[in-house]
């Protein structure tokens, strides 16, 4: 984030520009890993311990991780590109 302050040169880009709003879709995404992440730690993981968690639950869950995941690579590359 600081290193997109600094080359954009202000917050106000962040909004105006593509490359700011690269940025702050990768750092939503990033956000919503870490929701998943605790979610998972809380919830996902002390039911799978005990084999709660039907397989198909486990799979949605560890399917939509990744496309999140994907989706923040998928950001990061793009702002590698731009700029």
């Amino acid at each position: 984030m600081l290193n997109a302050l600094l080359q954009l040169g202000g917050v106000n880009l962040l909004l105006s520009s593509g490359y700011g709003r690269l940025v702050l879709g990768k750092i939503a995404a990033l956000v919503v890993l870490l929701g998943l992440g605790a979610l998972a730690r809380r919830r996902w993981v002390p039911e799978a311990v005990q084999h709660r968690t039907p397989a198909a639950v486990s799979l949605r869950r560890a399917a939509t991780e990744v496309a999140v995941m994907g989706l923040a690579l998928g950001l990061a590359t793009a702002l590698a590109t731009t700029g």
